[in-house]
């Protein structure tokens, strides 16, 4: 928000801030689920306890904590990905962020994302496309 309210700190584009934020993995449900960076398709977090560091970016239309333009923060990418057997399955992740700089700042506490697999649109058309081809057939019979 235009306060500034939410900012980790840093208002000077010359200073880096004395913050750097690093998301932990603390456990995914399956080896069959991961992580990529969308940029690269580099596998990130393979394992309990790793660490993806996040840069720290300047970014001039955020808003600082004193409440005026031009914030460091960081924006990061990733791709979760899974290995999955069809339709109708759930995975978890569970994560953490973390301060790796001097703030003194604590660990967050530890937080879930679920997800579900669904078919790819690719699948769904094709099953459309010979459930259409299955009742032309049929009608033509008649």
């Amino acid at each position: 928000p235009a306060s500034g309210l939410y900012q980790l700190g840093g208002s000077d584009s010359r200073t880096l801030p004395a913050w750097q934020i690093a998301l932990e993995r603390v456990s995914f449900s399956s080896p069959d689920f991961y992580m990529e960076l969308e940029a690269t398709g580099q596998a990130i977090l393979t394992a309990d306890g790793d660490r993806l560091v996040l840069d720290a970016l300047w970014m001039s239309d955020k808003y600082n904590e004193n409440g005026t333009l031009g914030a460091w923060g960081f924006h990061t990418h990733t791709a979760f990905l899974v290995l999955a057997d069809g339709p109708g399955q759930t995975f978890t992740a569970q994560f953490r962020a973390i301060d790796l700089g001097n703030t003194g700042f604590n660990a967050s506490d530890v937080y879930t994302m679920t997800f579900q697999t669904i078919p790819e649109p690719g699948s769904v058309m094709l099953l459309g496309l010979g459930a259409t081809a299955v009742l032309k057939r049929r009608s033509v019979r008649k």
